[in-house]
């Protein structure tokens, strides 16, 4: 009998998977060239820094100013007597592992990426997305900093976009879910430990309804992109369905100012029309990063699975911090996990409760509504375990940004000096050259 020589099936498969993933890849370079902020544009980030900073010491200052006035309430010196130093280096610990951790999970992306393993580039882009992050709104500017910084470090600018949507997409997936579970599974936490009113308002109403507000404005997104990868015409329909809503009532708008005024609104007609375009063509192009993403990872399941498993454990540990300052502060309590619960659960609410405040890291009514939620579980070291709370997980972000960016600008003076202390190397021909022709001038 003949035998059929046949590509073995692993061999197709592997060669299906690589085609599918480079397929995947390739649609990323479609997106424009990465370009970083115009310089007319910097003093945004050199007014908005300090205010973030302002805003922050404020805040810490008022909370520490309230030891005075309030009964009960742990001095300096009571606080230094109440340390406990085995958890206190459990809370340094902590800390170190988050940061590692978000580290971890650029260079997972990485390497399923482009094969190599950058342990300093992926250290370096989680501190600068954490950076923007904290001092931008709604968190807004830590990715697209993140691809130029990686586009500097000599990656595509595909690649770079890979890298970091990859990560946000399942992060953003992961982090919801999370919340989600936290909050639907320690309602219980509201009733125990909640009482009181803020602005007049009473705090544990205030959590649910704000808390599930603002868990739905953080799900839009996410389940958004998911709904159109699954159902692409029908959500493409119901997109252009409000999005025609919008500009109907745009359109309207601008004919009634067109009858009162006289003059033509024939400019804003036309830019509603673009507006129209941009938007959709921006929902599909999310859709198609996400669709991407997942093409990826999904052909990695290794990569894919750590990922996952990063991403789970640097967020539970990041809720929990409220609690691992509280007993690493607080000799006198006792840790157990319905605590330990209950303090995430009521971290996860307040966290929701002012995700549309839009101060960056949501500083100012993030530290009032936390102290106000956990003042029944913290006690007399309230204060201090949010300020130790704060620094552990938001400023602390801030301080090593700003000492990464000053590193790297004057890294570049001293780079640029030595480049331009360099003698310029005359080639050997050029001077041959010139030998010749001076010897031409002399015999002439």
């Amino acid at each position: 009998m003949s035998e059929n020589k046949q590509t073995p099936p692993t061999v197709k498969d592997t060669t299906k998977k690589s085609a599918n993933v480079n397929k995947a890849l390739q649609s990323f370079s479609s997106r424009p060239s990465v370009e970083p902020p115009k310089k007319s544009k910097n003093w945004v980030s050199l007014v908005l820094l300090p205010i973030v900073i302002a805003l922050g010491l404020y805040f810490m200052i008022q909370l520490v100013s309230d030891i005075n006035k309030a009964e009960g309430t742990w001095s300096i010196n009571d606080l230094i007597s109440n340390i406990n130093v085995k958890y206190l280096f459990v809370m340094f610990a902590a800390i170190i592992f988050v940061m590692l951790l978000e580290s971890v999970k650029y260079l997972i992306v990485t390497h399923a990426v482009t094969g190599k393993l950058r342990p300093l580039d992926s250290i370096k882009v989680a501190f600068v997305g954490k950076y923007y992050d904290d001092i931008t709104p709604f968190s807004a500017g830590g990715q697209p900093m993140q691809i130029v910084y990686l586009h500097k470090k000599g990656h595509s600018t595909g690649t770079s976009s890979a890298i970091i949507l990859i990560k946000y997409f399942i992060q953003m997936m992961c982090w919801v879910s999370i919340c989600f579970f936290l909050m639907i599974l320690n309602r219980g936490v509201l009733d125990k430990y909640v009482t009181g009113e803020l602005y007049g308002i009473p705090t544990k109403q205030m959590l649910v309804i704000a808390g599930w507000i603002g868990w739905a404005v953080n799900a839009i997104l996410p389940c958004s992109i998911v709904f159109f990868a699954i159902f692409p015409k029908f959500t493409n329909k119901v997109l252009e369905g409000c999005i025609n809503i919008v500009i109907n009532i745009s359109w309207r708008a601008a004919n009634r100012r067109e009858r009162k005024t006289g003059k033509s609104q024939h400019g804003r007609k036309i830019k509603l029309i673009r507006r129209k375009r941009k938007w959709i063509d921006n929902a599909n192009s999310a859709v198609a990063d996400f669709r991407s993403s997942f093409i990826v990872m999904a052909h990695k399941p290794l990569h894919f699975i750590s990922l996952v498993v990063s991403c789970i454990a640097e967020q539970l540990v990041t809720w929990a911090f409220p609690f691992i300052v509280l007993i690493a502060f607080d000799k006198g309590f006792v840790p157990s996990a319905e605590i330990a619960l209950a303090i995430m659960a009521l971290n996860v609410y307040t966290a929701m409760t002012v995700t549309v405040v839009p101060t960056p890291g949501n500083s100012g009514l993030m530290e009032i509504v936390m102290g106000v939620a956990l003042s029944a579980i913290l006690g007399a070291a309230s204060v201090w375990v949010l300020v130790g709370w704060r620094m552990s997980t938001y400023y602390i972000y801030i301080l090593i940004g700003m000492g990464i960016t000053i590193f790297e600008f004057v890294r570049k003076l001293v780079r640029n000096k030595r480049e331009s202390l360099k003698p310029v190397a005359v080639p050997i021909n050029a001077e041959a050259e010139s030998t010749t022709a001076d010897k031409t001038d002399e015999t002439k």
